[in-house]
Formats: C-alpha cells, structure tokens, sequence
C-alpha cells in the first residue's frame, strides 16, 4: 500500500509508537543531510555520488580519454558542502613524472572546463598501444596523450583483453589496486654497489640507485662484501620507483 498524505486540516489519531516512528524517521533524516556538510561525521554517514572528473585541459576529450590526477577541483575551502558531499578531481594532460598509476578515464564526453563521471578505479574499456593481445600484460599513461594507454612491464594497469594487433587497439584494463611488482634489470654504476635500472625491455627507470636507501627495500649483511646484482624486483607508486629485491651474491669476511 502507497502512503498518501492527508489533506490540510484532517483529523489524525497516531499512537505513542507511530509518533515516535516519525520522529525517527525526521531526526534521521535531518542528520543523513547535515553529516555531508560538517566534519567529523563518520563516513559511513555521508552520501557520497559516483566519482567526478574536471577536464582542466584545454581540449575537448571523447569518452574513455585519458587524464593525470594530482589534485581536486574543489577543495573544503572553496565549497564545503560539495567537498563533504562529492568529490571532484582536477584532470590534466598525462605527465609521466607525475602520474603513473595516478590516472581517471572518463565515462563521458568533456569539453574543456566540464566535471564529468569518470572511472578512477575498477574494470574500464580503453584504447591501449602496443603490440600482442594475450592476458596479464599491463598497461600505463603515456605522456602528453589523452587517447591512450600504452603495453608496459611496469604498469599499473592490468590488461584483461586488448584487441590482436599492433599499434592502438580498444581493451579491457582493472586499476587502482596496490601497485604491481615487476622484473628489472640492473647494471653496476659505482661503488656499493649502486646501479642503473633498466625495465626488461632496455628502458632506463632510474640511475644511481642504492637498493638498501630508501625509498627501498633490499637488505644486505652488515659484513662481507657483495657481487653486484644483474636483476631485481620493484615497484612504482606515485611516479617513485622502489627496488623491493635484488640478486646480488653475498661473500663472508675473509
């Protein structure tokens, strides 16, 4: 049966209980609509929409393009409200020293200043350059383009399914989950040792790199001497590489 509210004026009989209902339900509600607003709310509470993306470019972009996330749109100091209630990101042209693994594909068509849907996280379609179509590849940003991602070993990206073919190809990728680990390899630049870090396809990730310093993590033993590694194991979060293994060969003190 429909509730139907009664005309101004009529007659109403409630009992305890049924009042107490209502007031519930009023002071529920009330509180639904001021925890969006007032910090310190449990998140629980809040009633937050689907993600939201300003296309901060000057370019009008198609659906399933690709933008950088470093920052949002509207902050608690410029709307509250709409900061407590919907998050929007900024979205700017992919930059590799910023954005790897820091990216929103959108959901809609944007012109250049509009806050569209779009995927942060979760399984998207997208076009993906590179070569071969097989599973458990992973894809990244590619600087200075929106239309696409592209096949890498360190990617943050998981391909699903890409279309066979070279050059670029519609797919199918699942991001935002904790950063991937992947193979590189390592040559000898000084004494430590320290190392060039290449990914396994030649491309230099970083130079002058002590494993053990952080922001990584191989450990060695506090005596003896080490043969240099040739391969390792890292990571990239944020746009900063971590080396979490390296096979380098332990000698004891003579």
């Amino acid at each position: 049966m429909v509730a139907q509210k009664l005309p101004r004026g009529a007659r109403v009989e409630l009992s305890a209980e049924a009042f107490g209902a209502m007031v519930d339900a009023a002071a529920a509600t009330a509180t639904q609509q001021a925890s969006a607003r007032v910090p310190g709310v449990s998140p629980s509470k809040r009633q937050y929409g689907p993600p939201l993306i300003k296309n901060s470019t000057s370019s009008n972009l198609d659906r399933f393009s690709v933008l950088g996330v470093s920052s949002i749109a509207i902050t608690h100091d410029t709307n509250a409200d709409k900061f407590f209630s919907q998050v929007v990101m900024d979205g700017t042209i992919p930059d590799e020293s910023l954005h790897l693994g820091r990216f929103a594909v959108l959901l809609a068509p944007a012109k250049s200043g509009d806050v569209v849907l779009a995927a942060i996280g979760g399984v998207v379609p997208v076009q993906i350059d590179g070569e071969g179509s097989e599973l458990g590849r992973r894809a990244e940003i590619v600087g200075g383009a929106t239309n696409r991602l592209r096949l890498i070993g360190y990617g943050s990206a998981d391909v699903l399914w890409r279309a066979s073919g070279t050059g670029v190809q519609w797919g199918v990728v699942r991001f935002g989950d904790a950063p991937a680990m992947f193979p590189v390899r390592l040559t000898e630049s000084g004494e430590g040792p320290i190392y060039t870090v290449y990914d396994m396809d030649g491309r230099v990730l970083d130079t002058d790199v002590d494993p053990t310093v952080a922001p990584h993590s191989h450990n060695r033993p506090d005596t003896g001497t080490m043969d240099g590694a040739q391969f390792g194991f890292a990571t990239i979060t944020n746009g900063v590489l971590q080396i979490l293994q390296a096979n380098e060969i332990w000698k004891p003190p003579v």
